[in-house]
């Protein structure tokens, strides 16, 4: 199966009332993945802290933004800007959204544990092997370079 994501530029996260904020504006009511991250400098590849799957990002991500633990636990991690990276899910006709929104954060997950990356939600599990392209400016995502081999739930 091909499953297909389009990202946009990370959306700078800055202190608010509420611990973090963002431009919620920027954020499309559409399906797909949302990694809350940090960034140092020019660095090429951000850091991800946390990484999620919403049938409606910005209805999701504003939930995410009110969960006094999550953001408190964001704000405790090293230095960096914080950021927040939108992969809007692309379905082929006849694809399931839920399947693939499934599918792509789990795959996202596993790579990132994979790189040694301490995820704040460690529920990284074994998922099918699918292939996953990401399009959109080159900087802002990193491509998987093989598939994953990976089990069903």
């Amino acid at each position: 199966m091909e499953i297909n994501l389009e990202w946009q530029a990370p959306i700078p996260l800055r202190d608010d009332d509420r611990i973090y904020a963002c431009d919620e504006a920027l954020i499309p009511e559409a399906p797909g993945i949302y990694v809350f991250a940090r960034k140092h400098g020019k660095a090429e590849s951000p850091y991800p802290l946390y990484i999620g799957r919403a049938e409606n990002l910005r209805t999701r991500i504003g939930q995410q933004l009110n969960t006094v633990d999550l953001m408190v636990s964001i704000k405790k991690r090293e230095t960096g800007q914080r950021i927040l990276m939108v992969g809007k899910l692309l379905p082929k006709r006849g694809q399931q959204v839920k399947k693939l929104l499934r599918i792509v954060e789990e795959a996202y997950i596993a790579n990132a544990l994979t790189g040694g990356y301490d995820l704040l939600n460690k529920n990284g599990t074994k998922t099918p092997s699918h292939l996953i392209k990401s399009s959109g400016k080159k900087e802002y995502h990193r491509p998987f370079k093989r598939r994953m081999n990976m089990k069903a739930r």
